[in-house]
């Protein structure tokens, strides 16, 4: 009995430590970002930064709306408006006139598909996080570290 609780006790240690070692493993990947905005971005979703340290206006309200700390009624851009309160089931996608965008939405919505994005970055990306490909295949650098460090 007692053997079985210590195998117990290590093995949940050895999960708490794979666990630590793989949150820090994706906020590197947030240093990694050369964007300082969405560096910040990166670190605020991952309760490692503050959004207020964004100075874009729109990027700054859109992760205050993602962390419950503000509203998307406070993004300018329309479309970002219509995408960040699609994400919280309360609008829809086909409001947004921008067509990757609006793909991308409907996509993480459930509505869609990844493949009807026509950035392939993008298109990369949405499907990662879905686990159906690879961050590696994203050509742009700060794209790719951060799907990395959203997708582990």
């Amino acid at each position: 009995m007692t053997h079985c609780l210590k195998m117990y006790f290590f093995l949940l240690s050895c999960c708490f430590i794979v666990s630590l070692n793989l949150r820090a493993y994706a906020a590197d990947h947030c240093y990694s970002i050369s964007n300082s905005d969405q560096r910040a971005y990166c670190l605020a979703k991952q309760k490692r930064g503050s959004c207020y340290s964004i100075s874009q206006s729109d990027l700054r309200n859109r992760c205050l709306a993602e962390t419950k700390k503000g509203s998307c009624y406070t993004i300018s851009n329309s479309d970002e408006r219509a995408y960040c309160l699609a994400k919280q089931k309360r609008g829809t996608c086909y409001s947004i006139s921008q067509s990757n965008l609006r793909n991308r939405c409907l996509a993480e919505t459930g509505k869609g598909s990844c493949y009807t994005i026509s950035n392939s970055d993008e298109r990369a990306f949405c499907l990662a996080k879905k686990g159906k490909g690879s961050c590696y295949t994203i050509s742009n650098f700060d794209l790719r570290y951060s799907c990395l460090s959203n997708t582990r």
